[in-house]
């Protein structure tokens, strides 16, 4: 890669040197263009503009496409940027404005602060480590039983596995008919994407983590070292402590500026910069750290800043543009690169993080989570469970008064093992007293047992989620009823998963729009499961040309789509009803053809999933038969006309082939058809056709 970048160089420094000998000939020559073609009118014209001259059959566009692919970095992520530096003769952004930036980024880092200790506490729960924010007032003393109980971890895992049972599936739409095509081939190409970047992990951890804390992010980004350097399209979970916006905004992309930070190592950044060699000298580390069990060692590290920003253009527009930079170091800038990012960063203009809420709360993009919500009941559960275990314990160990003077040998007395117990004297009732202790009141279990229910009821984790039946219920079909009553909340939830991977699956789109200019092959999976290879580039995304209305050029269209999220699959309990609907469905008769009318009376006063594309299978198949009737008639109208020429019974035959084929249910062909210009006007019903009648009544009548 990188020796086909030098090559790239070197040709496009040889060919500008000959282009400037060219130019400066052309120039001392007399102005005789008047007389050049329109070809070489266009080259005089790049030289003259110091722009590099298509050669090869190469044009201006796709030059222009490998002079960025030589200096833009890779991702939008710290971790793979080009190693190259290039020399900017008059930078936009310069030392000083990264260190603004720098002074902002710390200012968003102070403003967050409440919010980065509510994650780390969060996590900390998460990791049945919730004593260490209990008593703070020095209630607690050294050797109390610390018992954490797992009721918010059981609700957050059983609110998980609910989401995920809801895995997501894009479904793409065209806006115009002229795009059904680009439609289809998104649908199957965008599976394959998802997979690549294992997106199924990835959304669970964003599940896990917008459960826990109450927001989550991610950020969609063009990976330039994917394939050998072709560049794919990345999808990963971003950690909110890592990440830093302007205060007081409730959409990341009404921000002016979005600041994203991550520990790199000295020694990989120095390789990849070397204008870094002997600057990174800091050790200060500017995200907040989870407490893990092993040390995170941050010696040889340095914080790399990914700074995105908009800037409004000429013509009113939001531009999205990037600054990679260490301890005042510009690293890459597309500002400083204008000639190969006139669009920007991205041509969709958003900041590549989708950061989506679980329970909003006004004035903050970051909303609450279920650890939120559970705190105060998880505190007293467990303290009432502790208090509960320490009076157990005491109850079940004995203890005694003896007095000072007492005549019992205390050491023997405490030694189980000793069968005999030596004294001094006389022994009295006083001598040695037990302690008394009461068992735990009633009250408080039944207090402990009604915390438990509050966190249940709260938190939408009723026994029924998880399996289990209260008031003896016990039949499948009901338990499934509950549990579908009782899962309002995940599937609200999962509503809101599904606006992200919406939000998501649209960037993903628009990159593909702008980076996959190269075509691809992917193996994906047909309508039945078979596998197809087909290749793939971004020709249908790009603008198309309109046709002309009236002679006048309607300029171009971009292709849009809407995305349909939907359950990648669905639980066994919904798949359950689902098939027992299509049997009842099947029963009734929906799908026979003959019932075509009524079929579609009643699909419309119906709702289920996939409605729609059952109506559409209906109708389709309604069609055929009518066209399988009139070809019936059709053929029984020859066939009448080959009986009359030469006397055979082929239509009674046939009469009677219809009948059974159509269950002796089936209207019996009749009226004049003219078929290729033979027409038939017999109106007396032959003796043949009598008996198919009296048959095909005989068999419909209910017997007495």
């Amino acid at each position: 890669m990188a020796l086909r970048r030098k090559k790239r160089r070197e040709e496009k420094e040889r060919r500008q040197a000959e282009q400037q000998t060219e130019l400066q000939r052309t120039q001392s020559a007399p102005d005789n263009r008047i007389l050049w073609t329109q070809d070489e009118r266009n080259q005089l014209e790049h030289m003259q503009n110091g722009s590099e001259l298509p050669q090869d059959g190469t044009t201006a566009e796709q030059i222009t496409q490998m002079s960025s692919d030589d200096n833009a970095p890779t991702q939008g992520i710290v971790g793979s940027a080009t190693t190259e530096s290039k020399a900017v003769l008059n930078p936009v952004i310069t030392e000083r404005t990264v260190l603004q930036a720098y002074d902002r980024l710390m200012r968003y880092k102070t403003y967050k602060t409440s919010l980065d200790r509510r994650i780390k506490a969060n996590e900390d729960y998460w990791k049945l480590r919730q004593w260490d924010y209990y008593d703070h007032n020095g209630n607690k003393k050294k050797g109390d039983n610390e018992v954490a109980t797992a009721w918010l971890w059981n609700c957050i895992a059983s609110k998980h596995a609910d989401l995920m049972d809801g895995y997501p599936e894009s479904n793409i739409r065209p806006k115009r008919e002229d795009d059904v095509e680009e439609a289809e081939k998104l649908k199957s190409i965008l599976p394959v994407i998802f997979e690549e970047n294992d997106y199924e992990n990835t959304y669970s951890e964003l599940a896990n983590y917008i459960l826990k804390q109450g927001v989550c992010c991610a950020g969609v980004f063009w990976d330039g070292t994917k394939h050998d350097g072709l560049g794919d399209i990345s999808v990963e979970k971003i950690d909110i402590l890592n990440l830093f916006w302007e205060s007081g905004v409730t959409d990341i992309q009404d921000s002016k500026e979005v600041f994203h930070t991550s520990l790199v190592d000295n020694e990989s950044l120095v390789k990849q910069y070397p204008q870094l060699e002997g600057k990174l000298n800091s050790h200060k580390v500017i995200s907040d750290q989870y407490r893990t069990d092993d040390a995170i060692d941050t010696d040889g590290k340095t914080t790399v800043v990914d700074w995105f920003y908009k800037v409004s253009d000429s013509n009113g527009n939001q531009v999205l543009h990037y600054c990679k930079f260490v301890e005042g170091t510009v690293l890459f800038a597309t500002e400083n690169d204008a000639e190969n990012y006139p669009n920007g960063w991205y041509d969709h203009g958003l900041y590549p993080f989708v950061v989506t809420p679980l329970f909003p709360v006004e004035g903050s993009i970051a909303g609450y989570g279920y650890t939120d919500i559970g705190r105060g009941d998880q505190h007293a559960i467990d303290v009432l469970t502790q208090a509960m275990l320490t009076n157990a314990r005491v109850t079940s160990k004995p203890r005694y008064f003896i007095k000072t003077n007492g005549a019992v040998n205390e050491a023997e007395f405490a030694d189980w093992n000793k069968d005999f117990v030596h004294t001094t004297g006389s022994l009295n009732d006083d001598s040695i007293m037990p302690i008394a202790t009461s068992p735990v009141p009633t009250f408080v279990v039944n207090m402990r047992e009604n915390l438990i229910a509050e966190m249940k009821e709260t938190l939408g984790n009723r026994d029924v989620n998880n399996g289990g039946s209260t008031s003896g219920v016990t039949a499948a079909s009901a338990i499934a009823t509950m549990q579908e009553q009782s899962g309002k909340m995940s599937r609200t939830h999962n509503k809101i998963m599904y606006t992200m991977h919406r939000k998501i699956t649209n960037m993903v789109i628009e990159l593909i729009r702008q980076f996959y200019d190269v075509l691809r092959e992917y193996r994906i999976t047909g309508k039945y499961g078979q596998e197809k290879f087909v290749q793939y580039n971004n020709a249908g995304l790009k603008p198309q040309k309109q046709p002309s209305i009236l002679g006048r050029d309607m300029g171009l269209r971009l292709p849009c789509f809407d995305i349909e999220v939907t359950a990648q699959k669905a639980s066994p309990y919904t798949k359950m009803e689902q098939n027992e609907l299509a049997i009842q469905l099947y029963n009734l008769g929906v799908f026979s053809p003959q019932n075509v009318d009524m079929s579609l009376m009643l699909l419309q006063t119906m709702d289920f999933a996939h409605k729609d594309e059952i109506i559409q299978m209906i109708m389709q198949n309604g069609t055929m038969f009518d066209k399988y009737q009139q070809l019936q008639k059709i053929a029984f109208n020859l066939a009448q006309q080959v009986d009359m020429q030469n006397g055979t019974q082929m239509a009674e035959q046939l009469a009677q082939a219809i009948l059974v084929e159509n269950g002796n249910n089936s209207e019996e062909p009749s009226g004049n058809l003219s078929v290729d210009g033979i027409t038939t006007d017999d109106t007396s019903e032959r003796s043949f056709m009598t008996n198919a009648r009296e048959k095909a009544q005989a068999s419909t009548q209910v017997n007495q």
